[in-house]
């Protein structure tokens, strides 16, 4: 009886002795900081995962930033492009209008007027021509001088921007309607096709117009 009661009580005293003995190893071996993984790998590992977060999100606002240099020199860039072209061309109006402010009206240009073509006298234009053998200006003046009589007569209303098709129009149906686009026909080919035309040629080519003018 007393052998079994001595061995319940070791029984009893073994758990808690070892269960003390357990404690205080787990607290030596928590007090060594040589095994603590949360204080060394861990941590370090944490620390290098933080400096490259960082270091990525500097290289990202670098790159923004150097986006944003760039994206602003191309819009100054493109001003000063538009700006240089505006100027070129503002200045090459201005110019073009300052020669052609310069440039004198010639005796030649006034008889396309309204008033200068009432006032030519053509028939000593087309003398002056003929003498000097200018037969092509001497046609000219023959063509310039039907105007100048068929707007007297009142047969076409004279207009320095309408064309030689459009008086042509408008004596159609006058006697000298076929005739006088005959006349238009030659001289539009002579003067404006720059044909170069002889005394012979000349002589021939005046006699539909010569009809059609006042003796």
């Amino acid at each position: 009886m007393v052998r079994k009661i001595f061995l319940l009580l070791l029984m009893l005293a073994g758990p808690a002795s070892s269960g003390q003995t357990l404690g205080e190893d787990a607290g030596e071996l928590k007090n060594r900081r040589d095994l603590w993984y949360a204080d060394s790998s861990f941590h370090q590992s944490g620390s290098h995962e933080t400096g490259e977060i960082r270091t990525a999100k500097k290289r990202t606002t670098d790159q923004d930033l150097l986006k944003k240099i760039i994206s602003s020199l191309s819009y100054v860039t493109g001003a000063l492009i538009l700006a240089a072209l505006i100027f070129a061309f503002y200045n090459f109006t201005k110019t073009g209008k300052t020669k052609k402010e310069k440039t004198p009206k010639t005796e030649e240009d006034n008889i396309e007027t309204v008033e200068g073509l009432y006032q030519a006298d053509f028939s000593a234009r087309i003398t002056a021509a003929e003498s000097s053998g200018n037969f092509r200006l001497a046609l000219r003046y023959y063509y310039l001088r039907l105007l100048q009589e068929f707007s007297r007569q009142s047969l076409i209303r004279y207009e320095k921007n309408k064309t030689n098709k459009q008086y042509a129009e408008e004596v159609k149906n006058h006697k000298w309607g076929t005739d006088f686009r005959l006349a238009t026909h030659y001289y539009n080919f002579v003067w404006y096709g720059e044909r170069p035309l002889d005394g012979d040629a000349y002589q021939s080519l005046i006699t539909h117009f010569k009809k059609m003018l006042p003796s």
